[in-house]
């Protein structure tokens, strides 16, 4: 899918902003589209992932390191385009 964020003059589209909301957007991606595959799991050094049906970040254990993001197939293998404009 296409994701569109409209911004108003008073913020920047900055690098960093930029990188922000895309973080966001994978997290949401990965919590929806999550396969259940276990594969984070092994990544992670710090237990933060328990796994039912789907993935779930134990955010108070998370160290923010994005091991578990960097080999999830979810965000390896996604079709999406981020659409930054301001009105």
């Amino acid at each position: 899918g296409i994701y569109t964020l409209s911004l108003h003059d008073a913020l920047p589209i900055s690098g960093n902003f930029r990188k922000i909301i895309e973080s966001i957007i994978e997290a949401k991606e990965r919590s929806e589209l999550c396969l259940g595959c276990g594969v984070c799991l092994a990544q992670c050094k710090n237990n933060a992932i328990e796994l039912d049906e789907k993935a779930r970040i134990l955010t108070d254990k998370c160290s923010h390191c994005s091991a578990c993001h960097n080999r999830c197939p979810v965000v390896r293998y996604r079709k999406r385009k981020l659409v930054l404009k301001k009105i």
